[in-house]
């Protein structure tokens, strides 16, 4: 800096410069020492309002922070900031609520359990409860660090074991449309063939309707011509009646001459007994026939005895067990102690006459005694079996008819009507020969 001196003007004294120079030197240094201090002070207050400036940044940078962490949880002190305990309550709380919304339901016939699955156990309505979080999974600290991984490995486990239930009712959907799809092209095919059906049916319908009425027409043209010949054959059938009445009358008369001849030789219960019981007693008894009389052993007699009124009526059953030449022994095979066999009573058998062959026939199948049997039986009695029915025949002995056979319509039924032949049953044949 240039400092200007005054002249010295001659006279006057030096002092007063000099002091006015010293002051004014003292001065500049004086200034210039302020001036160094306050460029040293400028620079202190630019740093201290620099880190004054970052430090009111930070506040300002973590005021925001709490005020947005605070807003995001909705839990806060009275100062603005996170009240932790409030968001752990909470979170804990969130985790129960959750626990609950990762729990499913399943029918047990869809559900295949996984290997990452939850926690399964059966319920009521036998239905399967499937927890995803499970009550063991508690957190005594909970925080969103530590309930996220949990969250997310429930969400996994629940989404897969939902895609396998998802795709089993699919594939069983998808059987079922097979199913339907199958049943309604089977239907349509049906009726389809229905409706083909159906038209042929009209058309069948048609063409018999058509033949009807030419068959009507036809039948009204042969009702007349039945009509003409119903006329002609009235005619017919009363000169028919005539002749079947004729040769009916005829016939009877051959018939009863005929029967008249067969009867001269075949006994009748009417013609009378055969015999007489000569004695009784000790279970034997004595009849007055014998060999002379044809009579042979085995014969059965059936007794009889008159009671008042004259009526004969069995008093019991004999078999002769000895044939003397007049005489026989009988033993007694059934009587009544009532009215035991007496001398005196009559005696009387299907298959013996006195002097006399009985004529027999057999027709049928014989069940009890067997054809031969039976043919050999009456042969021992003296009686004749005849193969077929012929005049001499006095007995048709009738078996059991064989497959498809009616012995009614057999030629030995129809001869033995028309000759007048008793028929036997194969009951009354072994009741009479006591086999």
């Amino acid at each position: 800096m240039l400092v200007k001196f005054p002249r010295r003007e001659s006279g006057m004294s030096a002092i007063p410069f000099v002091v006015s120079l010293l002051f004014v030197v003292g001065l500049g240094v004086a200034w210039y020492n302020a001036d160094k201090e306050a460029t040293e002070l400028r620079g202190k207050l630019a740093t201290n309002a620099s880190a004054a400036a970052e430090w009111q940044k930070k506040f300002e940078a973590e005021s925001n922070f709490n005020l947005e962490l605070t807003e995001a949880t909705g839990y806060g002190n009275a100062q603005g900031k996170p009240d932790k305990a409030a968001i752990q309550q909470a979170l804990a709380a969130a985790l129960d609520k959750w626990r609950e919304k990762f729990t499913l339901e399943f029918a047990p016939d869809k559900f295949q359990a996984t290997g990452t699955g939850g926690a399964v156990e059966k319920i009521a309505g036998e239905k399967i409860r499937v927890s995803y979080i499970a009550a063991k999974d508690q957190i005594s600290n909970p925080s969103v660090q530590a309930l996220l991984p949990l969250y997310e490995a429930a969400a996994a486990r629940m989404l897969n074991d939902v895609k396998r239930y998802v795709e089993s009712n699919a594939s069983e959907m998808k059987s079922k449309a097979e199913m339907l799809a199958s049943k309604d092209k089977s239907i349509a095919e049906k009726d389809t063939a229905y409706t083909g059906l159906q038209a042929q049916g009209e058309q069948t319908k048609r063409t018999l309707e058509e033949q009807i009425r030419e068959l009507r027409d036809q039948v009204q043209a042969k009702d007349q011509v039945i009509q003409q010949a119903q006329a002609e054959l009235e005619t017919v059938k009363a000169k028919a009646e005539k002749d079947v009445a004729k040769a009916t009358s005829e016939l009877s008369q051959k018939a009863a001459e005929i029967q008249t001849l067969v009867r001269r030789d075949q006994p009748f219960i009417s013609e009378g007994p055969d015999g007489e019981v000569i004695s009784a007693g000790a279970g034997v008894v004595i009849v007055n026939r014998g060999k002379k009389d044809m009579l042979m052993p085995g014969t059965v007699f059936t007794v009889l005895g008159r009671i008042k009124g004259g009526e004969m009526v069995p008093k019991g059953m004999l078999k002769v067990v000895v044939a003397n030449d007049e005489t026989a022994e009988c033993r007694i095979v059934s009587d009544d102690a009532n009215n035991p066999i007496n001398g005196g009573d009559a005696i009387d058998s299907k298959t013996y006459s006195p002097g006399r062959t009985m004529h027999f026939s057999l027709v049928g199948e014989f069940k009890k005694m067997g054809r031969a049997q039976a043919e050999a039986r009456l042969k021992q009695l003296g009686a004749s079996v005849d193969t077929s029915v012929n005049s001499a025949t006095h007995y048709l002995v009738v078996g059991t008819p064989g497959a498809g056979e009616n012995l009614e319509d057999s030629d030995s039924w129809k001869r033995a009507k028309e000759f007048g032949v008793t028929i036997l049953t194969e009951a009354q044949l072994a009741s009479f020969t006591m086999y």
